[in-house]
């Protein structure tokens, strides 16, 4: 009694020997998809790292940079001493300049008054 094969791929009356081959066909092809994907994957993965390790280097050089608490502090303190001076320096010149404008409408009322 012979074996019947099974009604698969729409292929009936077909020898074993190119049902082989259709099938090497259909893997050899497989193949070689998952080779070309496999290496498109792996391009993509070593362009992340790159990326991925630019990023660490600007993060590291941002965290070097940044200023520890009293050094902060210490700027603090001198922004706020050389603000403080010169509004002090433009009070005074402005009081002065007052009493200067001051002074000089009397002389000129003094003058014109003789």
């Amino acid at each position: 009694m012979t074996e019947q094969r099974r009604y698969t791929d729409h292929i009936e009356r077909t020898s074993d020997h190119d049902l082989l081959i259709k099938l090497h066909t259909k893997i050899d092809s497989i193949c070689s998809n998952l080779t070309a994907n496999t290496k498109a994957v792996k391009d993509l993965a070593d362009k992340i790292d790159i990326r991925c390790d630019h990023r660490n280097e600007v993060c590291a050089k941002s965290a070097e940079r940044k200023l520890d608490s009293p050094t902060f502090w210490k700027l603090v303190v001198i922004l706020t001493v050389i603000i403080g001076s010169l509004s002090s320096a433009v009070g005074i010149n402005l009081v002065t300049s007052t009493e200067n404008k001051t002074l000089i409408t009397q002389h000129v009322k003094n003058v014109e008054g003789r």
